[in-house]
């Protein structure tokens, strides 16, 4: 029993977060993550067993107030945000100003948050008097050191071939790496946001006839959604009925590529104005963006996302958002993998903005979509397509794979109601108004490969095939009756996310001198891309076609 009360001192903050995130989830991921977690902890424990009594009861009090400190907050982060605490939170906090502060506290303290912080700290007090009290009952001989320096290398060896996924699952390496990092970084993060706060947008035009008049321009970013899995592209499964209902009123384009098989290379080439920089340059970073534009047009921008700020970095997602005049990030988790925050959240602070007493809109919608773990993408009435009998067999599939293949078309439902009700939502308002749905890059589903995500190495047109979905308001209609006839007219033609953000210029009706207007998929002269570039030099046009 010493020994047992000595892992869990050391293990405390594990144990806390996952216990409370799984009563806050209803979930089993929490306490897979609390397990992961405990590679960190037994290295703790290990060394305290190696070291001599009176030195491991120094250590336990000292240790006693960042354990406290650490399990209070992230208790209390699982009961205000039902995750446990990320590096996100980390860098809030430490950004936070004294007001920000003070209307958090007067906003989450209740009764409930008030009662589980008693508890963390009742159950820490009682685990510090009884770790102390079986400290000095624990023998340190031979066979304990032996024992010591086994999980100590057995820990090490699995913590080096797991690297940051499996430190990342421990609240106290994502709070020691989060401050590190800040600080590291800090730097950096002030000359990126400099150098894109300076950026200077030359020749600026609006070319509609009534630059004056009250706009709603959304741009719906999904998230590794195939449109080889949409209903309303021909596939089999009703995954799309709520935006085939709409069809008739849809420009549904089919045959446009992402740009990369992952998310941030893939929105670096959409969103910004990069003129055929390669994407792992960091130039691109410099380069203009759709969104800056906007917003030096006139238009008040924002970036409203269910995804994480910073699971993919400082220079990803956080920096797109960076341009807006307004950042809205709803998803806290430490990663999107492991989180349960739907995308219908998105919905009522959508509202929000669009009842706001400014003229002209554009906002950028991020959505979560269907980023594994598909199963955590879609609330339970979504929970639609359970059998397989009606997934055919194949060679790079098993039974098993298809139990993903009816969670990855869940999802795609999920997302089919969540972009169907933006669409509803957008044309209430009763504006010049229009609405882009495109995934950020496709994804593989046992469809050719047996494999579920993507891989650069290895790709397939799944990773690349997206949906590129256009609404455009009956006063939009009225006022811009070339372009939509010209959309019409190219539904069927080849169309790069590289060339995006050309494309939502041309939409909003906004030039400037960095835009090609060619690149436009709608420009008078349009010609699709002689190549459309895919990782490490390739062409997605060079891919084997789907069976």
């Amino acid at each position: 029993m010493s020994y047992a009360y000595l892992f869990l001192y050391s293990s405390m903050v594990s144990i806390f977060t996952g216990t409370a995130y799984f009563i806050a989830t209803l979930k089993w991921f929490p306490i897979r993550e609390m397990l992961r977690s405990f590679s960190v902890d037994l290295l703790i424990f290990a060394l305290l067993l190696l070291l001599p009594a009176k030195i491991t009861r120094a250590a336990i009090l000292a240790l006693f107030v960042p354990l406290l400190l650490l399990s209070f907050t992230s208790v209390e982060h699982v009961a205000i945000y039902k995750s446990g605490i990320s590096s996100f939170s980390v860098i809030s906090t430490l950004e936070t100003s004294a007001n920000e502060a003070a209307e958090f506290l007067f906003e989450f303290v209740t009764l409930p948050n008030v009662i589980s912080g008693a508890l963390v700290v009742v159950i820490a007090v009682f685990l510090l008097l009884k770790t102390i009290s079986a400290n000095s009952r624990i023998a340190r001989n031979r066979m304990t050191s032996v024992v010591a320096l086994l999980i100590i290398g057995v820990c090490v060896y699995v913590i080096a071939i797991k690297g940051h996924s499996l430190l990342n699952s421990n609240s106290s390496y994502v709070v020691i790496n989060g401050m590190s990092s800040y600080s590291r970084d800090l730097q950096l993060v002030n000359k990126i946001k400099s150098t894109r706060s300076g950026q200077i947008y030359s020749g600026i035009q609006v070319l509609d006839d009534d630059p004056a008049a009250e706009k709603i321009y959304i741009f719906i970013i999904g998230e590794s959604a195939n449109r080889n899995h949409m209903s309303l592209y021909g596939y089999g499964r009703e995954t799309t009925p709520e935006l085939k209902k709409l069809a008739t009123r849809l420009y549904v384009f089919n045959d446009v590529a992402s740009a990369s098989t992952h998310t941030i290379p893939s929105l670096r080439k959409a969103l910004f104005f990069h003129h055929d920089i390669a994407v792992d340059s960091h130039q691109i970073l410099d380069s203009r963006s759709i969104v800056g534009l906007l917003g030096r047009a006139g238009f008040d921008t924002w970036w409203l996302s269910n995804q994480t700020a910073n699971s993919d970095g400082l220079t990803g997602t956080a920096l797109f958002a960076e341009d807006a005049d307004h950042k809205i990030f709803l998803n806290k988790s430490r990663s999107e993998g492991h989180s349960i925050s739907y995308d219908q959240v998105l919905l009522d602070e959508l509202e929000k903005i669009l009842r706001a007493k400014t003229p002209r809109k554009a906002i950028f919608v991020h959505l979560l979509g269907s980023h594994l773990s598909y199963h955590l993408r879609y609330p339970k009435e979504f929970d639609v397509f359970t059998s397989t009998t009606d997934i055919p067999d194949a060679q790079h599939r098993n039974s098993g794979d298809k139990i993903y293949i009816n969670q990855y078309d869940n999802s795609i439902l999920y997302t089919d109601y969540v972009v169907s009700r933006i669409i509803g939502m957008t044309e209430k308002r009763n504006k010049i108004a229009l609405v882009v749905y495109f995934s950020d890059h496709g994804q593989e589903v046992y469809d050719s490969l047996p494999i579920r995500g993507q891989d650069a190495m290895h790709p397939t047109r799944n990773m690349f095939d997206v949906p590129f979905i256009l609404w455009m308001s009956g006063e939009y209609l009225r006022i811009n009756p070339e372009l939509a006839g010209r959309a019409a007219e190219r539904v069927d033609i080849p169309f790069s996310l590289s060339w995006f953000a050309d494309t939502a210029a041309d939409l909003a009706r906004v030039r400037f001198d960095g835009v090609t207007a060619e690149h436009s998929l709608f420009a008078p002269h349009y010609h699709p891309p002689a190549k459309r570039e895919i990782p490490y030099g390739g062409d997605y046009d060079t891919l084997p076609p789907l069976e």
